[in-house]
């Protein structure tokens, strides 16, 4: 009877799964790789990666939902460090374009996100990672379930800020 009553909530939730109701979300990219992003510039991550590096969440449930997008270290996500990343010292440095993202049913949105490293010699020639998350919020108080995707990002930084003050003379470099 108490392994009957410990597996319950398990039952459940594979006999009331979400795609039994025709629900569902999807987000593209499945990860985020992006190579020597500048220091002390907000940028956006397409511009860096690529149009494919925009986020797209695809609402495949008959309703409209909104959708929460949010930054994690990698150990607040389900996402164990790759060999050579270490852990983003401040999610602050990716920033979504908008926290929440209204997607009509059967339809998709896009939107971006921007990343900004400080410009600060010890974030200079390294190697980070992240999780974007992406969360469906609850229609009503009737939903039961909150459907969420995480997605790996990884970004290494420049070797340095390029120097300003250097300027090209007919002689060469000044």
């Amino acid at each position: 009877m108490k392994f009957f009553l410990s597996a319950l909530p398990i039952i459940m939730c594979l006999f009331f799964s979400v795609p039994s109701f025709g629900l569902g979300m999807e987000v593209d990219p499945v990860e985020i790789v992006l190579e020597n992003c500048p220091l002390g510039e907000k940028v956006l991550v397409s511009d860096l990666g690529g149009s494919e590096m925009t986020l797209r969440i695809q609402n495949k449930a008959p309703v409209d939902y909104t959708y929460t997008i949010s930054v994690l270290s990698g150990s607040d996500g389900n996402s164990p460090l790759k060999q050579g990343y270490e852990e983003i010292p401040e999610v602050s440095w990716i920033i979504p374009e908008s926290e929440e993202v209204r997607v009509p049913a059967n339809s998709t949105a896009e939107t971006e996100l921007y990343i900004n490293v400080p410009d600060r010699e010890e974030y200079a020639g390294k190697k980070y990672q992240a999780v974007i998350e992406v969360k469906s919020k609850k229609n009503n108080a009737k939903d039961v379930f909150v459907l969420a995707v995480q997605i790996g990002m990884r970004f290494s930084t420049q070797l340095s800020k390029p120097d300003l003050d250097t300027t090209v003379t007919s002689g060469g470099l000044k």
